[in-house]
């Protein structure tokens, strides 16, 4: 009977009219542009961001695929990739990259959010952290180089402070989308670039005129995305996703005090810290380490 009814109403619909005239082209231009740039979803600033990190992430990775592409097949003679032109090149897929993955990453934080509604934050985090262990312990072991996890608080204090800084960016961040708004934690997580780079300062690293535009470019871009929803949530939960910046910025500084390590045992290693403070807290409060399952 539904369908039967769904049938009839295809059958009473009107073809749309769909040609472009001299009337209707302003619209249909501006109609497409909305499209194009999403801003039907931008109308709720979390959802919103995410899904522009991953559509305009994605864009700007296929067009420096078809540029790498277009340099392959031109002659010897015709290639640009090279020099100053390949380092900005290499700099624009980089952040693309960045920003993609940092989209499917918060997409699925998301849809896990939903579906452990009753999973406290500390619980999730617990678990988070023992999944990240077990993959790359295995991983590890089988590249002949075991226990990334016990390596990592034994190789030298920037490793360490690599380790504190990742766990303060993960358990203030998880913590901040709990307490605050969605728009605030975007924004108050997403100053990482700025507080790095006023760490840097300590590196000795001087700051060029390119960095500087490129850092005021992307706050501005991010401020006008989601300055509509700013100004709400508690206090405490702005100044969490405030120290998830922190965090990665402590983080990212400590990396780069050495290209040549293997830095892929924070990941362990801060996760085993967090296992270590999530249970004293879970504990503290009274809640099962295992989540209700239902």
């Amino acid at each position: 009977m539904l369908f039967r009814s769904r049938i009839r109403n295809w059958e009473r619909g009107a073809p749309d009219r769909r040609r472009t005239t001299a009337k209707n082209v302003k619209r249909r231009l501006a109609d497409f542009r909305a499209g194009v740039y999403m801003r039907t979803l931008l109308r709720d600033s979390a959802a919103g961001l995410m899904h522009s990190m991953i559509y305009f992430g994605f864009l700007v990775l296929l067009g420096v695929t078809t540029v790498l592409e277009i340099d392959h097949q031109v002659p010897e003679s015709l290639k640009f990739l090279h020099g100053d032109v390949y380092r900005g090149y290499v700099l624009v897929g980089d952040l693309a990259g960045l920003v993609f993955t940092a989209g499917v990453v918060w997409g699925f934080g998301t849809i896990l959010k939903r579906v452990a509604d009753q999973t406290d934050a500390f619980q999730y985090l617990i678990w988070r952290s023992i999944g990240t262990i077990v993959v790359i312990e295995v991983l590890s072991a089988r590249r002949g180089r075991p226990f990334p996890t016990l390596r990592a608080w034994r190789s030298g204090r920037a490793m360490v402070f690599a380790n504190l800084g990742l766990f303060l960016a993960s358990i203030a961040y998880v913590y901040a989308v709990d307490t605050t708004t969605p728009a605030n934690a975007a924004f108050l997580g997403s100053l990482t670039p700025l507080v790095a780079v006023l760490f840097t300062r300590f590196l000795g690293e001087r700051l060029s005129m390119s960095t500087i535009v490129a850092l005021a470019v992307g706050l501005v871009g991010l401020f006008v995305t989601v300055m509509s929803d700013l100004g709400a949530g508690s206090l405490i939960g702005n100044v969490a996703a405030f120290s998830a910046s922190i965090g990665f910025a402590v983080y990212t500084v400590s990396i780069r005090t050495d290209s040549t390590k293997d830095w892929s045992c924070v990941l362990p290693g801060y996760g085993a810290l967090m296992i270590v403070v999530c249970t004293i807290v879970t504990v503290a409060k009274g809640n099962p380490l295992v989540p209700p399952l239902s």
